[in-house]
């Protein structure tokens, strides 16, 4: 069973921009239900229908790692408790039990194992800070959705490939982040605009 996830600013500032507290609880509802047991919503209303289609690839990318790393299915048939949130009777604990007790070594090996394998991920403010050091005239917008876009995709790059050392795939990627000044685009009527701005 899944135990936490992470809950993204993204996710926030959705959250503050609906307007009631009816649809902030639809919200936060249907995104709790969706991250523990893959459940989707139903029957959302018109602004947080809006406000969970911007957050739907981040959370179905949160969903999939988690299984693809965890090797099961999020399903709500699974559920611990009943709706009241009592915990199922002991006749079911004492079943789970007994699995667990044999399996108990081998999951202590395994989670060792993933210890050791265990990804190194910075925070926000040391990613970009270690971007202005090598590039000091990046854009911190811009590299701050790298590492948002990352973040969502189970620590992985746009190529689905893991970020293993991220300073070298960053420095590998900073060539390619627009810069905060001289950046220049043409609009549709051939005038240059500057995208630092944008």
């Amino acid at each position: 069973m899944r135990t936490g996830f992470n809950f993204y600013l993204s996710y926030f500032k959705v959250f503050e921009m609906l307007e009631t507290d009816e649809e902030k609880y639809e919200f936060l509802k249907a995104l709790l239900y969706k991250q523990f047991y893959n459940e989707d919503p139903e029957d959302l209303s018109n602004m947080v229908w809006f406000a969970w289609e911007s957050q739907k690839h981040s959370i179905d990318k949160q969903i999939k790692g988690f299984e693809n790393k965890k090797g099961v299915k999020l399903d709500k048939e699974e559920k611990p408790w009943n709706i009241r949130g009592t915990l199922l009777s002991n006749k079911s604990k004492e079943k789970s039990k007994s699995k667990d007790k044999g399996k108990s070594k081998e999951k202590r090996k395994e989670k060792e194992k993933i210890n050791k394998k265990e990804k190194v991920i910075p925070g926000v403010e040391e990613f970009i800070s270690y971007a202005r050091e090598k590039k000091p005239n990046v854009n911190t917008e811009a590299v701050k959705l790298k590492y948002e876009a990352w973040i969502a995709n189970d620590w992985k790059d746009g190529n689905d490939k893991e970020v293993k050392n991220w300073k070298t795939k960053l420095l590998n990627t900073l060539p390619y982040l627009k810069s905060s000044e001289g950046s220049y685009a043409v609009n549709q009527n051939g005038e240059k605009i500057n995208t630092s701005i944008l």
